[in-house]
C-alpha cells in the first residue's frame, strides 16, 4: 500500500513537472524566435559587407547561424523536449562568441583599411560602418538576453526578479490580474482539496499578481541606448559580467562611431 502511494506521488510529480516544462516552453518560444531573428539579421548585415572586411566569405556568418539556430528554434516549437535547456543555452552562447569575434575582426579590418578611403570612397566607408554598428547592437542584445539572471529559462522557471540588470519595472509594485469568477464547485475529498490549495498558492504566486519579465525587445532597447549614449540609460548593470559586456559594447560602438562614421562623413 505504501509502495503504491509512493509511486502515485512520483507519477503526480512527474506530470506536474512536465506541465511546468510545457508552460515554460510556451513562455520562452516567442522570445527565442525574436532572439534568433536578431542573430540572423547580423548574418544578413554581414552578407552586405564586402569580402575584404570579413574573415572568409561574407555569407559564412549567415550560414553558420542558419545551421545552429534553425534546428534549435524548430525543436523549441515542434519538439520541445528534444534539446534540454542547458544544452541549447550553451550552443547559443558559443554562437554568440563566434559572432563577437567576427564583429571584432571586421572592425579591425575596417580600421586597418581606413587610410585607403579617400574623398571619392566616403560612401563605401559609411555603409559597412553602419552595418557593423547595427550588428554590434543586435549581438550584445542577444548577449544580455542570454546571460541575464542565468538565461531565459532560469528567469521564467524560478521567477527571478533581479538578475544582472536592474530594469525600472523591478522597482514597481506588481499589477493585480483580474480573474473572472467561476461558479462554485461541489465539495471534494481531502486529497483533492490539498492539491487544489497547492495549485491556488502557485496561481497566487504567479497569476494573482502579474510578474514582469524582460523580453528580447527590452534588451535590444538596452543595447541601443548604450551604443548611442554610451550609458545604460534607465537600466543599470549589477554584476561584473554585465559591466564587462557593456564596456565591450561601448568600446566597439565608440570605435565605429568616432573613427569610422565620423571619418566617412568628413571625407564625403
Amino acid at each position: 500500500m505504501e509502495h503504491s502511494n509512493v509511486s502515485q506521488r512520483r507519477s503526480e510529480m512527474s506530470r506536474e513537472q512536465k506541465e511546468q516544462e510545457r508552460e515554460l516552453h510556451r513562455e520562452i518560444r516567442p522570445q527565442l524566435a525574436l532572439a534568433s531573428l536578431g542573430a540572423l539579421l547580423v548574418g544578413v548585415a554581414y552578407l552586405l559587407l564586402p569580402d575584404t572586411l570579413t574573415v572568409g566569405p561574407n555569407w559564412l556568418v549567415l550560414a553558420v547561424e542558419a545551421v545552429v539556430l534553425v534546428p534549435l528554434t524548430a525543436a523549441a516549437y515542434f519538439r520541445p523536449h528534444t534539446i534540454p535547456f542547458p544544452l541549447a543555452r550553451r550552443i547559443r552562447t558559443s554562437l554568440l562568441v563566434v559572432l563577437t569575434l567576427a564583429l571584432l575582426s571586421s572592425i579591425a579590418l575596417l580600421v586597418g583599411a581606413l587610410p585607403g578611403y579617400g574623398p571619392e570612397r566616403g560612401r563605401q566607408l559609411l555603409q559597412p560602418a553602419v552595418l557593423l554598428w547595427l550588428s554590434n547592437i543586435l549581438i550584445f542584445a542577444d548577449w544580455y538576453w542570454e546571460l541575464d539572471g542565468g538565461g531565459p529559462a532560469q528567469r521564467h522557471w524560478h521567477g527571478r526578479q533581479v538578475g544582472d540588470f536592474l530594469f525600472p519595472q523591478y522597482t514597481m509594485q506588481t499589477v493585480p490580474v483580474l480573474v473572472s469568477p467561476s461558479p462554485p464547485s461541489p465539495p471534494s475529498p481531502p486529497s483533492s482539496q490539498a492539491q487544489a490549495r497547492g495549485r491556488a498558492e502557485g496561481s497566487a504566486r504567479r497569476g494573482g499578481h502579474q510578474r514582469w519579465m524582460p523580453g528580447f525587445i527590452d534588451y535590444v532597447f538596452l543595447a541601443f541606448c548604450f551604443a548611442t549614449a554610451l550609458s545604460p540609460a534607465d537600466t543599470a548593470p549589477l554584476t561584473p559580467r554585465a559591466k564587462l559586456l557593456m564596456m565591450a559594447e561601448a568600446l566597439f560602438s565608440l570605435t565605429i562611431a568616432a573613427l569610422l562614421i565620423a571619418r566617412s562623413i568628413n571625407i564625403l
